[in-house]
């Protein structure tokens, strides 16, 4: 199931969500996904630059999880495996068909300010016979469950298109 919620974070977290995408694109502590994801996730696509705030920013992530647990009604007591990171989508990169069969629960909030429908970078999924296609807009999320197939459609060329910034989760759940 998809589900989407505007306006998610409160202005306090996203004011320090922000703050940490400052903070990440200044220590350049990034995983290359090229070198870290499946060759079925990569495929074509040029880089994703990954910043994993579970590791990097202990409190924050304590308090996002907190937030997510309040607003979204999630038990992460139940989750075995739970992360949060920063995603930085650049030109010509892209996530193609999959369903995360290996998480339960995922979501996409996205921190751009601006973001020109031009420039790619939609997440794509199916709803029955349809693909629908939703715009990155700040400070949108986007909740995934039951392994529904989607996709990111690849973020356009050019000098004057900046990254596309997402805050990415995932859990799986305890069996």
């Amino acid at each position: 199931m998809i589900t989407v919620h505007n306006n998610f974070l409160s202005e306090e977290l996203i004011k320090r969500v922000t703050e940490e995408v400052k903070k990440a694109s200044e220590d350049n502590a990034f995983y290359c996904s090229n070198f870290k994801w499946g060759s079925n996730i990569v495929q074509g696509s040029m880089p994703v630059l990954c910043y994993e705030i579970s590791h990097k920013n202990p409190e924050l992530f304590h308090d996002l999880a907190l937030y997510d647990q309040e607003v979204l009604n999630l038990d992460f007591d139940k989750a075995e495996k739970f992360g949060k990171s920063l995603f930085f989508w650049s030109n010509n990169s892209y996530i193609p068909w999959h369903a995360d069969e290996t998480y339960d629960w995922a979501s996409s909030l996205y921190l751009n300010s601006e973001w020109h429908r031009d420039w790619g970078g939609f997440f794509m999924y199916e709803d029955g016979e349809e693909i629908k296609a939703i715009k990155p807009e700040f400070n949108l999320c986007v909740e995934q469950t039951n392994n529904i197939p989607h996709a990111t459609t690849a973020v356009s060329p050019g000098d004057t298109i900046p990254f596309r910034i997402s805050l990415q989760s995932f859990v799986t759940w305890k069996k």
